[in-house]
């Protein structure tokens, strides 16, 4: 019975779909790195309006 009921678990985490943390992790460190970009993208711009203002 407790062997039956070990092979139907195991086949229920065989068929679902599991996680793959790596690939999480890579995805996670993608968008971070990103969100950092379009951050700084935004710093520079303000700064290039900045100077521009300035310089008149």
């Amino acid at each position: 019975l407790e062997l039956t009921l070990l092979n139907e678990e195991y086949e229920i985490q065989c068929t679902e779909p599991q996680p793959d943390r790596n690939q999480q992790r890579l995805i996670a460190l993608y968008q971070e790195a990103r969100s950092n970009e379009t951050a700084a993208r935004a710093v520079n711009t303000t700064y290039c309006n900045i100077l521009e203002i300035l310089e008149k």
